[in-house]
C-alpha cells in the first residue's frame, strides 16, 4: 500500500459545506473527492477543466449557439465526477 500524506486547506466554510453536501450524494468522501481530483491533475498533467479570465464582450454560454458547441460538455460538477470515474472505470 503507498505511503499517505496530509494536505491542509483553508476553504470557505459555505463553500466546503456544499461540495461535501454533493461527496456524499455521490458516495464520496472528501479525502476521496480530493484524490479523484489528484489523480485527474496527474493523468492530464494539468488541471482537469480550463482556468481562464472570461473575456470582456466576448460570447455568454448562456447563449444557445454557442453553449450548442459544448453541449457534450458536463454543465454541473456532479456530471464531472461521474464522468470521470466512468473514465477512470475504463481505465482499470
Amino acid at each position: 500500500m503507498p505511503k499517505t500524506s496530509a494536505i491542509s486547506v483553508r476553504v470557505d466554510e459555505e463553500l466546503k459545506a456544499q461540495a461535501e453536501t454533493v461527496f456524499q450524494a455521490l458516495g464520496l468522501t472528501s479525502s476521496q473527492a480530493i484524490t479523484l481530483f489528484y489523480r485527474q491533475v496527474q493523468l492530464q498533467q494539468g488541471l482537469p477543466f480550463a482556468v481562464r479570465l472570461p473575456q470582456k464582450g466576448g460570447p455568454s454560454m448562456c447563449n444557445p449557439s454557442v453553449r450548442g458547441k459544448y453541449a457534450d460538455l458536463p454543465t454541473s460538477s456532479q456530471e464531472f465526477v461521474e464522468r470521470k470515474q466512468d473514465e477512470i472505470a475504463l481505465e482499470k
